[in-house]
């Protein structure tokens, strides 16, 4: 493959918006690494993705120019992204019930 993220949004600006493009097309678009897309998609920090079988996951272009275009800045010093999508429920109540159990664990005054 080898081509430039440049190069392939050339390719695919003529697509219609129903294009998909499965996960290491989806990367290379991004301009970032196939197992950082994989990370994002676990913590759900990642673009919109669907699943088109058991294993096979896609990325519509359309989903793709969002995630970057929500991302714009005009310096490198404006704040980073936050993450506002909620952690999945296991997440939650993994680090709820730590907490739950340090707070009760501690004397009362």
């Amino acid at each position: 493959m080898g081509l430039s993220r440049d190069t392939t949004a050339r390719q695919l600006a003529g697509l219609t918006d129903g294009r998909r493009l499965r996960t290491p097309e989806a990367a290379e678009y991004l301009g970032i690494g196939e197992s950082t897309l994989e990370k994002w998609r676990c913590s759900g920090q990642g673009p919109i993705f669907e699943r088109s079988g058991t294993r096979i996951v896609v990325y519509r272009v359309a989903d793709l120019e969002e995630f970057l275009a929500a991302r714009r800045a005009r310096s490198t010093s404006e704040l980073p992204i936050r993450n506002t999508t909620p952690a999945p429920l296991a997440v939650q109540k993994g680090l709820g019930s730590r907490r739950a159990r340090r707070v009760s664990a501690e004397p009362a005054e």
